[in-house]
């Protein structure tokens, strides 16, 4: 399973129209990849795809990057977290906003993950979504839909937004007294840009 999700990630990033540039050291690397597991040299293959490996996540970085905002209201962005590892599929990155108060906004692009579809059949079967968890049904434009989570004692809101089957953007918002804030930051967010970009 790891493997596929690695081709598929690979399959992504080749084909990705964000990335128009060609990329021919990307293209050899695989190449290399491809001929030395059809030699056995499962060493060398390994060894080549932890090289490229690092070298698709700093370009992942790159792109991911440009969806979000530098800053939101008072909230400036911290240094994003980038998995990028196929032992990690799930959340793909992490990234933090923080505020001088210490309140936080944090976004998590999870990818090929199993909860994806837990998120997606609530999302289709709305009598399965109760208000004992706090759970409530959102629109979003760009999305199949959305589940918002509001705890308002404990000055938490969370939406899961769910892009696809491979696809969810989850917001969490810490320390704030409304969810006016989650909702704000939500709708400057390029939902369609990260769907298009990590659709295959």
């Amino acid at each position: 399973m790891k493997i596929l999700c690695f081709f598929l990630c690979l399959y992504t990033i080749f084909t990705t129209p964000v990335m128009a540039e060609p990329q021919p050291k990307l293209l050899k690397s695989a190449d290399q990849i491809r001929s030395a597991i059809t030699k056995n040299k499962f060493a060398a293959a390994i060894y080549q795809t932890h090289i490229l490996l690092l070298e698709l996540k700093e370009k992942q970085q790159k792109i991911l990057e440009k969806f979000f905002p530098i800053q939101y209201e008072a909230f400036a962005k911290a240094t994003p977290e980038f998995t990028g590892d196929p032992d990690t599929i799930g959340v793909l990155c992490t990234i933090r906003y923080l505020n001088p108060v210490n309140q936080t906004i944090d976004v998590n692009i999870v990818f090929c993950d199993s909860s994806i579809n837990e998120y997606l059949d609530l999302v289709r079967n709305p009598k399965k979504v109760t208000k004992q968890d706090h759970l409530s049904l959102v629109k979003m434009p760009g999305s199949i839909g959305a589940l918002e989570r509001f705890l308002p004692d404990q000055d938490y809101c969370e939406r899961n937004i769910v892009l696809s089957d491979r696809v969810m953007v989850n917001v969490i918002v810490n320390g704030a007294e409304s969810k006016k804030l989650l909702e704000g930051f939500c709708k400057i967010l390029d939902l369609k840009g990260i769907g298009a970009w990590l659709s295959f």
